[in-house]
C-alpha cells in the first residue's frame, strides 16, 4: 500500500494514502474538543473509546491534550485503514493505546462495508452517497460558517460558483469516488460486549464517527452499562428521523444534549456529557 507522510499543523507526522485528507480531517477533529469534553479529559487517568477512529487523528490529538495520560481503544474495521492506523499509533506505542480491527454495531457478527480507499473517512456500511448527502454539501457550501468550521476539505472557490455548476462538480466526485470503491467484510462487536471482555467499568468518553452506523452502535449498549459512560462526543448524520431518535435515547439515559447543526440538512455534532 502506498502512503504518504503529512505533517499536520500541531507537527505530528500521520501516514495517510490521500495527502491532504490528513490536513483536512485533522482540522475537522478539533471540533470534537469543546470546553465539556475537555473537562471529562482533565480527569487524572482518563478511559478513552474512538469508535470509528480511521488513521487515528482523533487518538492522537487527546494523546497530545493529555499528555499521554489517557488510556484509549481505537476501533476501526477496514483492513487497510486499520494498517494506517497502526502505523500512525506506532510512535505513541505503549498500553495505553491500543488498536481493535472491527466496528461497533447492534450485535456481534459480520457487515459489509462500503470502502474507498480514495477517501477512507467515508468508508460505511451505509451508502454515504445518497442524494441526502449532496444536499448536505450543497447546503454546507453556501454556508460560511459551517464551511470553515467543519468543511476545509472544500474549496472555498465554490462557495461562489451557481449552485447548478457545484451540483455538477459534486456528481462529477460521487462517481470518481465509486469507481474506486470496493466492498469489504468485517468484524462487528458492540460497546457491552467490549467492556465486558476487558472488564472496563467506566469510559470517561466515547466518541463516534461512524458514517451513518451512530445509532447501531448506541443500540450495542446494555441498559446497565449507560451509567458507565461518563461523556459522548458524537457525529450523527441525521437521516431517517435519527437525529431525533438519538436526542431523545441520550436524554432519557440522563445525558445533557448540545448540538451544533455542521450541515443544515444533514449532519449533527452532538457532545453530551453525563448528568
Amino acid at each position: 500500500m502506498e502512503t504518504f507522510e503529512i505533517k499536520l499543523p500541531n507537527q505530528v507526522v500521520v501516514h495517510d494514502r490521500v495527502p491532504d485528507m490528513a490536513r483536512t480531517l485533522h482540522q475537522q477533529v478539533q471540533g470534537y474538543f469543546r470546553p465539556r469534553l475537555e473537562s471529562a479529559l482533565a480527569a487524572g487517568e482518563v478511559t478513552v473509546v474512538d469508535v470509528g477512529a480511521n488513521i487515528g487523528l482523533f487518538a492522537i490529538e487527546v494523546l497530545r491534550r493529555t499528555g499521554g495520560r489517557a488510556r484509549i481503544h481505537c476501533f476501526e474495521p477496514i483492513p487497510d485503514t486499520f494498517e494506517l492506523l497502526q502505523m500512525n499509533l506506532r510512535p505513541f506505542a505503549s498500553e495505553r493505546v491500543r488498536a481493535h480491527r472491527a466496528g461497533l454495531g447492534r450485535t456481534a457478527g459480520t457487515a459489509t462495508f462500503h470502502y474507498s480507499p480514495r477517501q477512507s473517512a467515508i468508508s460505511s456500511m451505509y451508502d454515504m452517497m445518497a442524494s441526502e448527502d449532496k444536499e448536505a454539501t450543497l447546503a454546507a457550501i453556501y454556508d460560511p460558517r459551517i464551511c470553515e468550521k467543519h468543511h476545509a476539505d472544500l474549496p472555498v472557490l465554490m462557495r461562489y460558483l451557481p449552485r447548478a455548476v457545484n451540483s455538477f462538480l459534486i456528481d462529477c466526485h460521487g462517481w470518481w469516488m465509486k469507481r474506486g470503491m470496493t466492498r469489504v467484510t468485517c468484524q462487528l462487536t458492540t460497546l457491552s460486549e467490549f467492556m465486558d471482555r476487558e472488564q472496563i467499568e467506566h469510559i470517561d468518553v466515547l466518541k463516534i464517527d461512524a458514517e451513518k452506523a451512530e445509532l447501531d452502535v448506541l443500540e450495542g449498549i446494555r441498559p446497565g452499562d449507560w451509567a458507565k459512560i461518563g461523556a459522548i462526543a458524537l457525529e450523527l448524520h441525521d437521516f431517517e428521523g435519527r437525529g431525533e431518535r438519538v436526542r431523545r435515547m441520550l436524554v432519557e439515559q440522563g445525558f445533557d444534549v448540545e448540538t451544533d447543526r455542521v450541515c443544515p440538512e444533514d449532519v449533527i455534532i452532538n457532545v453530551m456529557r453525563y448528568r
